[in-house]
């Protein structure tokens, strides 16, 4: 069995009882990513499901969604969370289970060119529409009454790009080109802040006390989310393969929708209006975070969820789910705008962006497949060959990086761990 970035890469028939287990992950995450790019589609088109009481909107029931748990399809701050959970337990999982110290430093080494690769690369793809002036976004906007603001209304210089994806959007928060790499500096950041803590504490008997003072530390901000996926798989590989009783399952269901539908705006309404304050915590990230780790730990533990999340389509989207959380805001406001502008005078508003979304979706899944193929996964293993270099595998018994770890007895996993696991 091979690991990408922590995270088990099932291949052929031989599936062992670890990738077996984790394989549902890539179908959260693949759905997470589509979620962001459906969010980001109808913050322009349908801008009054986010903005509730800054916009009108469109008669198209926006109100009604926007305050109602169904909001949690579309609301992409809870997919970002949902990606967060999952990058702390990913990364991870393998130390908890093997002890590997050599597999975390060679995870660590390869971190940052793993995630920065892709992203220049999806930085370049934006710079190269706007030179070519193919954004429609500006357009549009008074049509939509989209609040966003127009990202392309400024031309940026080359090498102002290659900035931004290879330095600013890890170190000083610089995302013009491409929104979405908001999240960048958090997952490096919050990617170091596992490594750290497994290293530190990850083989020690009392970590358990270390994670509910991390816990502490962090709780008012996106940090949390990779604690709480150490976490996660910490309590996964000390439980049972049985299905956690029922009723525990749908409460665990119940509440991580509850929580993952707290909307930025409007939240006066509805169930959220009686969810208290936290601290001094973000009350919609600290909500997105418990809820997105609520219903992870809920299909770790349920079978007929985590079979459903192994369907091809999920386990497709998980495999370009990198590739279409990058690249998909630019085309957004290039290819679905573009269309939409080209439909507004011959069909009325609901049809025009419906048509617009229907075309767009064949056409972005597409790209983010050939972005996988020809970017990512090349990426991925020149991360790899950094990695191994830089810190070559010692001839010791070690699992190395590219191998399964070896399955422990239960009672050893309980024991303490000798002094290990990946925006999107």
């Amino acid at each position: 069995m091979a690991y990408r970035d922590g995270l088990p890469q099932v291949e052929g028939k031989g599936k062992s009882m670890v990738a077996r287990r984790l394989e549902h992950l890539d179908g959260i995450r693949g759905l997470a990513a589509f979620a962001v790019f459906v969010c980001h589609f109808i913050q322009v088109f349908l801008p009054h499901v986010y903005y509730l009481d800054q916009t009108g909107g469109h008669g198209l029931w926006e109100d009604e969604f926007a305050t109602s748990p169904f909001n949690i399809i579309v609301n992409g701050n809870f997919a970002v969370c949902l990606f967060f959970v999952l990058s702390g337990y990913v990364l991870s999982h393998r130390f908890l289970a093997s002890g590997d110290i050599e597999g975390l430093r060679r995870l660590a080494a390869k971190r940052y060119l793993r995630l920065a690769l892709p992203v220049l690369a999806a930085v370049l793809l934006a710079w190269a529409i706007l030179a070519m002036d193919g954004y429609s976004y500006g357009e549009i906007k008074p049509i939509t009454r989209s609040g966003m603001t127009d990202a392309y209304a400024t031309f940026i210089p080359f090498w102002g790009a290659v900035g931004d994806g290879a330095i600013g959007a890890f170190f000083n928060g610089s995302w013009r080109l491409d929104p979405v790499l908001w999240t960048m500096q958090t997952e490096l950041y919050g990617s170091f802040l596992v490594f750290g803590m497994l290293a530190l504490f990850g083989g020690m008997g009392w970590r358990w006390p270390v994670y509910a003072a991390a816990i502490a530390i962090f709780y008012n901000s996106y940090y949390l989310a990779f604690i709480l996926g150490v976490v996660l798989a910490d309590y996964q590989l000390q439980a049972s393969d049985r299905d956690a009783p029922l009723l525990m399952t749908l409460l665990a269901v119940a509440l991580g929708i509850a929580f993952g539908s707290y909307p930025y705006y409007g939240a006066e309404h509805g169930l959220w209006s009686i969810m208290p304050d936290i601290g001094s915590a973000h009350k919609p990230v600290f909500y997105h975070i418990l809820g997105a780790a609520l219903l992870i730990q809920a299909a770790n533990h349920f079978s007929r969820v985590r079979q459903a999340l192994k369907h091809p389509l999920c386990r497709f989207l998980g495999r370009i789910s990198y590739s279409l959380y990058l690249i998909h805001f630019p085309l957004v406001c290039s290819i679905s705008a573009g269309l939409a502008l080209l439909f507004f005078p011959h069909m009325n508003y609901s049809m025009a962006i419906t048509l617009a979304f229907l075309i767009s979706v064949p056409l972005v899944i597409a790209l983010a497949t050939l972005f996988t193929e020809w970017v990512d996964q090349p990426a991925i293993r020149l991360a790899d060959a950094f990695a191994t270099r830089l810190m070559p595998r010692s001839h010791q018994r070690e699992p190395a990086l590219d191998q399964a770890p070896q399955q422990m007895p239960q009672a050893q996993k309980i024991a303490p761990l000798p002094l290990q696991a990946e925006p999107t």
